[in-house]
């Protein structure tokens, strides 16, 4: 169960980040492919 919080929480940038050596590895960029893919979800809905 998601509910709104009480006060408005204004918008702020989330940023992802990782080690050089992980750049090309499959399952990281797989990873951070679906975790991009659930955020542009989450905000289309917000407008």
């Amino acid at each position: 169960k998601v509910l709104p919080t009480p006060v408005d929480l204004g918008t702020f940038p989330v940023q992802m980040a990782w080690h050089v050596r992980y750049r090309h590895d499959p399952a990281h960029r797989w990873l951070r492919s679906m975790i991009g893919e659930l955020a542009k979800e989450m905000t289309s809905e917000e407008t």
